[in-house]
C-alpha cells in the first residue's frame, strides 16, 4: 500500500514565499499554506499537520508566539516546527530552539536544502510517534500485569478466610468511588484503588488459630491482630513505584478521633487514602453483615461514626453513595 503523504503547513505573510515552498515540496508532501499566525492557529482546529514551516516575522502574532501557543495545547504540542527566516540572527535561533523549534531554513529558499530538512524532520517525527506509541503500549501492558498480580495476591490473602472472599475487591471499588467524589486526581484514585486491594496484606502474619477463632479475642491475640497492620505497611513500603501504597495497609484502622491503632493518629494526621479505605472497608462489612441491613440502617451506622471513626467529609460522600446505590 502506498504510504499517505505527510501534510506540511507553510505559514508566511509573503505570497511568493508560500508559493515557492509549495512548489518545492508538492511532489513529496501534501502542502497547505496560510498567511498569518492567526490563520495558522485556526487551521489547527480543523487539521493537524505533520510539520509546520513557520515564518518568524509576521504582522499580528509572530512565529515565536504561534509556537508558544502550539506548545500550550496537547493537540499541537508535538507538531514539529521549522522556522523560516531571512535573518542571520543567533539570538533568534537561540530563542527558537529554546521554545521547541527543531530547525531553521533561511530565505531565499534553496530547494534541495528545504526538501532534505523537511524530509529529515518528518521522518524523525514519525519515529518519535512510533516510539511513544510503543512505550505507551508496553506501559499499559506492565500496568495490566501489575494489577493482575495485585489481585492474585489479594485473593491469596483472602483464601485463608472464606468469610473475606471478594472483600478486598469491593473495598477497592468503594474507595475509588469515594475518591472520585472527593475530586481526587485520576492517578491518585488509581493508587487508592490499589490500596484497597492490598489493605489486608498484613493478615498473612496472623496465625490460623487466631484468624479462625470464634468469639472474642484475648489481649494477646488482639495485639497480634493489631500488629498485623504494621507488618502490612512494612511489606508494602518496598513497592517504590507506589510510594503511598503502604499507608492503606498500616493506617486503615486508625480513627478520626484518635482512638484507633497502631499509632493513634487523629484527624488529618491519618493519610487521606487510609481514611478513605477505612470507610470503604467498614461499609463492605455493613453490606456483608448477617441480617441484610437495610439502606437506612447502613446510613445510620455510617452517620453514627461521623467525627469518631470517620472523616466527616468522607461520611458525607459515603451517605450520598449509599442513597444512590441499588440494592
Amino acid at each position: 500500500m502506498e504510504r499517505t503523504k505527510a501534510r506540511i503547513l507553510v505559514v508566511d505573510d509573503v505570497l511568493a514565499n508560500r508559493k515557492l515552498a509549495g512548489k518545492i515540496l508538492a511532489e513529496e508532501f501534501e502542502v497547505d499554506s496560510v498567511k498569518s499566525g492567526e490563520e495558522a492557529l485556526d487551521f489547527f482546529t480543523r487539521k493537524i499537520p505533520d510539520l509546520v514551516l513557520l515564518d518568524i516575522h509576521m504582522e499580528g502574532i509572530d512565529g515565536f508566539e504561534v509556537l508558544e501557543r502550539m506548545k500550550a495545547v496537547p493537540e499541537t504540542a508535538q507538531i514539529p516546527v521549522i522556522f523560516l527566516t531571512a535573518d542571520d540572527d543567533h539570538e533568534a535561533e537561540t530563542k527558537g530552539f529554546s521554545l521547541g523549534a527543531l530547525d531553521f531554513i533561511t530565505k531565499p529558499f534553496i530547494a534541495t536544502i528545504m526538501r532534505q530538512r523537511v524530509r529529515r524532520t518528518v521522518e524523525l517525527s514519525h519515529l518519535r510517534k512510533q516510539l511513544r506509541a510503543e512505550v505507551a503500549a508496553q506501559t499499559q501492558r506492565i500496568q495490566q500485569i501489575s494489577l493482575q498480580l495485585i489481585q492474585v495476591l489479594a485473593n491469596t490473602i483472602e483464601a485463608r478466610d472464606k468469610g473475606m472472599k471478594g472483600h478486598s475487591s469491593r473495598v477497592a471499588d468503594y474507595a475509588w468511588q469515594i475518591a472520585q467524589r472527593l475530586g481526587t486526581p485520576a492517578e491518585q484514585r488509581e493508587d487508592i484503588y490499589y490500596m484497597g486491594l492490598l489493605h489486608n496484606i498484613g493478615r498473612i502474619a496472623i496465625p490460623d488459630e487466631i484468624l479462625n477463632l470464634k468469639g472474642e479475642l484475648d489481649d494477646i491475640d488482639r495485639e497480634v491482630v493489631q500488629q498485623s497492620t504494621v507488618i502490612g505497611g512494612e511489606i508494602l513500603k518496598s513497592v517504590t513505584e507506589l510510594p503511598h501504597l503502604w499507608e492503606g495497609a498500616k493506617y486503615h484502622h486508625e480513627k478520626y478521633d484518635g482512638t484507633g491503632y497502631p499509632d493513634g493518629l487523629k484527624g488529618e494526621e491519618i493519610p487521606k487514602g487510609a481514611r478513605i479505605i477505612a470507610m470503604a472497608c467498614c461499609y463492605d462489612s455493613l453490606k456483608s453483615a448477617p441480617g441484610n441491613l437495610s439502606r437506612e440502617q447502613r446510613k445510620a451506622a455510617v452517620e453514627a461514626e461521623r467525627g469518631k471513626r470517620f472523616d466527616p467529609e468522607i461520611v458525607d460522600v459515603m451517605l450520598k453513595l449509599i442513597e444512590e446505590e441499588q440494592d
